[in-house]
């Protein structure tokens, strides 16, 4: 409980505020304070220690004394002190409502903002709720946090993977699995790979290619040997003497064109008619389709040899055995096999050369003959030697198959592992012995260890949201219930639809609908502003109807609330006589149930409504007052006495009459030592009688100490006992006494008197 407010220095109106020794707040107090003088600067004192927050005290500064801002409380006996811009001591719990709370937790001016439902949501849900917001926000940044650490991680490892160019992603590279004995493997792996790239190039390596085989003797002996048997002797002796008669300059042209020319006429050679057909008869028989065919077998046949003769063969034969070599020498290095290289048949080559020379005259004899067989026992020796050179050619030959037939059961089989199985598994290994490394290791055992931590928190923060939610709920739809009776009671004419709350944004907001006469009204209004709303729906005395239901629902259902103080700062502006009436039965409630109430109000016949309501043993009244420039205290202050109409009546005319209000000098000067004896009698009671004149008074208040708080006071004091000290008693209307007061000078007096008296 606080029991006393001991000084504050430079902090709002208080410029420099001492409290007497009688000042003991009771578990109610009731301040009373005119309009400007501090009220709402005790509010917030209160509400800064309560929430341990110093900036709304280092914002309302006071400028116009030197040094710093100082505030000293007594709570349950202990001191708490403000010093240096913060609080220290021992703590307060206490519910503020005031403007301040209103501008943050409702509306401010006409407007409700999303800042308006986010604080009242924390408001509303009280300090459980609130506590696991905050528990929901720690969680949403930690969250926040680890996923930054987990990026910060991951970008470390991406660019280990991008540099050694490994084609896994980051989650695939910290979830590879260590092995024991992988810088054996990736060698053994990277043996098995180079065999692999080997059999790859032994798969794309060609066969041997055999020696082109020489004609068989037996074709050359059969072209030699056939002979055209179907031309009769006397056509072919006719024409045999014709060709011998005309000499034409090419046999050979003639024999093979010579049966194309028309010859229906003249023989196209001599030129002479031909009424006799048997020659040509004869001629077209001789040269017809078998003779043709014979010509160009024994054409292709000397062709053939002369390909030898020219040595064609031989450069053939030597391209292909170095060719086979060159392979040979592949296949030795790829497979690693010993390999012998082909020999050049020197001895064959030259052999059928020189046989192919002898050969020629014989086709030669056959050209020029067709009809005869060109075959003699020479012949048929030089086509016996051309088949056993031929025969060596095949071995060779035969060799080449059987080589060809060894480097096939080389080549790699079907079924074993591609390259790119192979790389891929290389890439795996030395991938994993890269994972593993320390400066790697620590880093993914970090990611590990991050995301595992994001697991747990996402799971504690699903179940802490359930929870909120369940809490919520239930506390929002009882709290509507209460809100509505407040309503109720105070004849508000609407009520309210409170709703979950929205999650949407980074912290949850209270959300609810005003409802009149059956109809739900948004609370925020449209965007243009020209739509039903808070603003434009509610008179200002509803929408402080609604900030104070919301307020005294909210108490009420506070678990704690027997443990807090409740400090209401002028809750009833606005409100009609009724509604005043009902927030006083309120407080009163909340008297027996809160650890204490604290009222501040510029109404005095409103503390004297609640004054009435509650046991005189557990109340006490105080008013702040001045007494001195620029000095503020909190005095008892006897609300009974001072609702009684005769003092407030007499300081009431002296400010008329300050203010311009014709009256009679002469009582007003009176009225003067009256205001004063009367505040100061009551603003220490300790120190002045209940009778105690202005000149004791100032006697008093001269003889003091020089802490004295009304100390400063004494000249101002002195100065208005003197010019008042024909006036002791009231002068009668119409005396005379005061004509000759100059009412210049007097107004000076009662504007002495207003500033000493300020608060009474």
């Amino acid at each position: 409980m606080l029991d006393k407010i001991i000084s504050v220095k430079k902090i709002g109106r208080f410029e420099d505020m001492s409290v007497g020794n009688a000042v003991r707040f009771k578990p109610v107090t009731l301040i009373y304070g005119e309009n400007g003088w501090g009220k709402s600067t005790i509010a917030d004192i209160i509400r800064s220690r309560s929430t341990n927050n110093a900036l709304p005290l280092i914002s309302r500064e006071t400028v116009a004394l030197g040094g710093p801002q100082s505030c000293k409380l007594l709570i349950d006996n202990a001191q708490a002190e403000f010093a240096d811009g913060a609080w220290s001591g021992r703590e307060l719990k206490a519910l503020v409502y005031d403007q301040t709370f209103i501008n943050q937790n409702v509306y401010s001016g006409d407007i409700v903002l999303h800042d308006h439902m986010k604080r009242q949501y924390g408001f509303v849900v009280g300090e459980r709720g609130v506590s696991l917001g905050e528990q929901s926000r720690q969680y949403d940044q930690e969250t926040s946090e680890t996923n930054r650490t987990i990026r910060e991680l991951k970008q470390t490892l991406t660019t280990i993977i991008q540099e050694n160019q490994f084609p896994l992603d980051v989650d695939a590279f910290v979830a590879l699995e260590e092995i024991d004995n992988v810088d054996t493997l990736i060698e053994n792996k990277k043996a098995e790979l180079a065999r692999a790239q080997r059999a790859g190039d032994i798969k794309d390596l060609k066969a041997l290619s055999e020696v082109p085989l020489p004609s068989a003797s037996g074709s050359l002996s059969e072209t030699l040997r056939k002979t055209i048997e179907d031309i009769a002797a006397e056509a072919q002796q006719r024409v045999r003497e014709h060709i011998e008669d005309h000499q034409p300059a090419s046999i050979e042209q003639w024999l093979s064109e010579g049966s194309n020319f028309d010859t229906e006429t003249n023989c196209p050679f001599c030129g002479q008619i031909l009424d006799d057909r048997s020659l040509v008869d004869a001629y077209s028989g001789f040269f017809g389709e078998s003779y043709r065919e014979l010509s160009v077998e024994v054409e292709r046949a000397k062709a053939t040899l002369s390909r030898y003769t020219r040595s064609e063969y031989r450069t053939a034969v030597t391209s292909l055995v170095e060719a086979n070599n060159a392979l040979l020498s592949q296949w030795r290095e790829l497979a690693a096999v010993e390999l012998s290289s082909q020999d050049f048949p020197e001895d064959v080559i030259s052999e059928l050369e020189d046989l192919a020379s002898e050969l020629i005259p014989p086709f030669d004899a056959k050209q020029a003959d067709m009809i005869a067989a060109h075959v003699s026992e020479g012949v048929d020796e030089l086509l016996r030697r051309w088949e056993t050179a031929r025969s060596k050619v095949q071995e060779l030959n035969h060799q080449t198959q059987l080589q060809n037939q060894q480097l096939e059961s080389l080549r790699p089989k079907q079924g074993d592992k591609s390259i790119g199985e192979i790389s891929s598994e290389l890439t795996h290994l030395l991938a994993t012995k890269r994972r593993f490394e320390d400066d790697s290791r620590e880093t993914a055992e970090a990611v590990v260890y991050a995301e595992q931590h994001k697991k747990e928190v996402a799971a504690a923060h699903k179940v802490l949201r359930a929870e909120i939610t369940d809490y919520t709920e239930t506390v929002i739809r009882d709290l509507g219930q209460l809100i509505n009776t407040y309503l109720a009671n105070l004849n508000a004419g609407f009520s309210v639809d409170y709703q979950p709350p929205d999650f949407k944004g980074k912290e949850p907001a209270a959300a609810y609908f005003i409802v009149i006469r059956g109809t739900r009204v948004p609370v925020r209004g449209s965007d243009d502003d020209t739509g039903p709303s808070f603003k434009t729906t509610l008179s200002t005395g509803d929408k402080s109807v609604l900030a104070l239901a919301l307020f005294l629902a909210s108490v009420n259902a506070d678990d704690d609330l027997e443990e807090k103080v409740v400090v209401l700062d002028d809750p009833f502006t606005s409100l009609d006589e009724f509604r005043r009436s009902f927030t006083a039965t309120e407080i009163k409630k909340l008297s027996r149930r809160a650890k204490q109430v604290i009222l501040l109000s510029h109404d005095k016949t409103f503390i004297r409504l609640l004054w009435d309501r509650l046991d005189q043993h557990e109340i006490a009244c105080f008013a702040i007052q001045t007494g001195a420039p620029h000095v503020t205290t909190l005095t008892p202050f006897d609300i009974e006495n001072e609702t009684r109409s005769r003092a407030q009546k007499e300081r009431n005319r002296v400010l008329d009459y300050l203010n311009g209000e014709a009256d009679e000098p002469g009582m007003i000067r009176f009225l003067l030592r009256n205001v004063l004896e009367d505040f100061y009698r009551k603003a220490d009671p300790e120190m002045f009688t209940p009778e105690e004149m202005l000149g004791g008074i100032v006697t008093k208040v001269r003889e003091a100490p020089d802490d004295y708080r009304f100390k400063a006071a004494l000249d101002d004091l002195d100065a208005i006992n003197f010019y008042t000290r024909d006036f002791h008693h009231a002068p009668k209307d119409g005396s005379g006494l005061g004509d000759d007061t100059s009412e210049g000078e007097l107004r000076g007096y009662c504007a002495k008197v207003r500033d000493l008296t300020t608060g009474s």
